[in-house]
């Protein structure tokens, strides 16, 4: 086909003009991102990595976490002993069908006092909105929403085996960029493995993390504990 001839040459030059080769990993052509495009990715990227920083950071003690309810999507509040109905409406996220809550863990999980007649009783908190979520699904920062960071946290979640823990995408190995070139085409890169690190867990996995207040454990509140562990605090509550 390309023999060397002016109209071989032409030909091979109207295929690879503008990037035309360029296709994902599945072999499919796609045309070429435009530079704003690559604008609106690269500040996606920044504000996926510093919004949960911030969030970190807080005086108001934030600590993100995902709540897999476990239930689908049609089935309302699906977590209503840790969230609540006001809660859920401002944080749940859809995703295949899955039901997730994307809160913080602020403050104390048990605060107790003495009553006036002398005995002790404790009230425990629930899971509350981390400040600036209205902001993230009006698209304020680079058009990154919470629905982005959910899912580009499940990626990671679950390109490591379902648990948490999963490595920051390197960019020099060749699947890193494999997985980011081929979300980058669906036109959301931080949903690829790697980018946003924050943990996923069961309520009451979070919770009885949340109980112990061990802020510093790596994953924290989804480190592992003890099916014990969380049934006795899931009886505290009762």
């Amino acid at each position: 086909m390309f023999d060397g001839s002016p109209e071989s040459i032409q030909q091979l030059t109207s295929m690879i003009t503008d990037g035309h080769v360029l296709g994902d990993s599945k072999g499919s052509a796609e045309k070429p991102i435009e530079d704003l495009g690559i604008q609106k990715l690269v500040q996606q990227a920044i504000f996926a990595s510093l919004i949960p920083r911030a969030w970190g950071l807080s005086n108001e003690g934030f600590r993100p976490v995902i709540l897999n309810s476990g239930k689908p999507c049609d089935s309302g509040n699906g977590v209503k002993e840790y969230v609540t109905d006001e809660t859920a409406a401002k944080t749940f996220v859809c995703h295949e069908e899955q039901l997730y809550y994307f809160v913080s863990a602020t403050g104390d999980y048990r605060r107790c006092g003495a009553t006036p007649g002398g005995s002790i009783s404790c009230a425990f908190s629930k899971f509350k909105p981390l400040s600036g979520m209205e902001a993230l699904d009006a698209g304020t920062f680079g058009e990154l929403t919470k629905t982005d960071l959910v899912i580009g946290a499940l990626a990671g979640y679950k390109a490591n085996g379902n648990r948490n823990g999963w490595p920051a995408a390197d960019p020099g190995q060749a699947s890193t960029n494999s997985d980011i070139y081929d979300a980058t085409i669906q036109g959301a890169a931080i949903r690829s493995p790697g980018v946003v690190m924050i943990p996923i867990c069961s309520p009451e996995l979070a919770v009885a993390n949340w109980n112990d207040m061990d802020t510093g454990a790596l994953g924290f509140p989804c480190q592992p504990q003890t099916r014990e562990k969380r049934r006795a605090v899931a009886r505290k509550r009762q």
